[in-house]
């Protein structure tokens, strides 16, 4: 019994992080280039502001009906910051 709710716990988690990926392909969509400023310097010590400039380019996103569900910024940096991204998109 153990073990079916082991691969249940799996499906589930899967399920999350691809609906998450696609919520991320939805936002790139939406700004054409991932939310980034494409005229940005991309100032390494600015990480505060990178969130915030990605909260702002995710609400307004939000309030144009895009298919964004619960997608923070902080999850759209997370997802690049540790490869899962690159790892969706690659599969």
């Amino acid at each position: 019994m153990g073990g079916l709710r082991a691969v249940n716990a799996i499906q589930s988690k899967w399920g999350r992080l691809l609906k998450n990926f696609k919520y991320i392909l939805t936002f790139e969509g939406y700004t054409g280039n991932g939310g980034g400023d494409g005229d940005s310097d991309g100032d390494a010590d600015s990480a505060g502001a990178e969130v915030k400039m990605t909260a702002r380019c995710l609400k307004a996103a939000c309030d144009q009906g895009q298919a964004v569900s619960n997608l923070t910024a902080e999850i759209i940096l997370h997802w690049q910051k540790v490869g899962w991204y690159d790892l969706f998109n690659d599969w």
